[in-house]
């Protein structure tokens, strides 16, 4: 299982300890598990612990360590602010004005975490100075509405309709930094 550290270091991700904590306490709070463990025994009418015990409910609690998958996702969500880019830092990196970043993110050109009134834009759309080939007819396809971590899974999972030369399934990003035709990957997003 591992810490959490350990988890987001396996993703090649380092960061300090007071960082990580105040982003995965973000990531839970956002995500809505902002909720305590309550022990049961506690927290419920003796009457009903009782009535829960007699029917078998195991009352104590388990933890799942980082295979929780509430904690993986709130993992994944603070891994994806974590190592995402300001606007100055993309509009750097891609070599143009913040406004133009702000203007691609507005045609969905770019993808874009909006957190108070900044855009935080996740890095796995970038690749040295520029974008994944392909990528900016792809993100306007996707749905709207699609949860951040739904779109890096989606991104980063091999899809059974994108192969290569060999018959190996491949990963959108995979498909699009292989230079394939990124259409192809835009009709899988559009049909999500």
């Amino acid at each position: 299982m591992g810490t959490v550290q350990e988890v987001l270091v396996n993703y090649g991700v380092t960061v300090s300890e007071e960082e990580l904590a105040k982003v995965v306490d973000e990531a839970l709070k956002a995500a809505g598990f902002c909720v305590p463990y309550a022990d049961p025994r506690t927290a419920l009418d003796a009457d009903v612990v009782k009535l829960l015990e007699q029917g078998g409910f195991d009352l104590d609690h388990r933890t799942l360590g980082v295979r929780d998958p509430m904690l993986q996702g709130a993992l994944e969500y603070a891994l994806l602010r974590t190592t995402s880019l300001t606007t100055n830092q993309a509009a750097e990196r891609l070599g143009v004005n913040p406004s133009r970043i702000r203007q691609r993110l507005a045609a969905r050109a770019l993808y874009g975490i909006k957190i108070g009134d900044e855009w935080r834009l996740p890095a796995f759309q970038f690749r040295g100075d520029g974008l994944v080939p392909g990528i900016e007819h792809v993100l306007p396809q996707l749905p709207v509405n699609l949860n951040p971590v739904a779109m890096y899974r989606w991104f980063h999972l091999s899809q059974p309709d994108l192969h290569d030369g060999e018959g190996k399934d491949l990963s959108p990003i995979e498909w699009l930094e292989s230079g394939n035709d990124p259409s192809v990957v835009a009709e899988l997003a559009a049909g999500l």
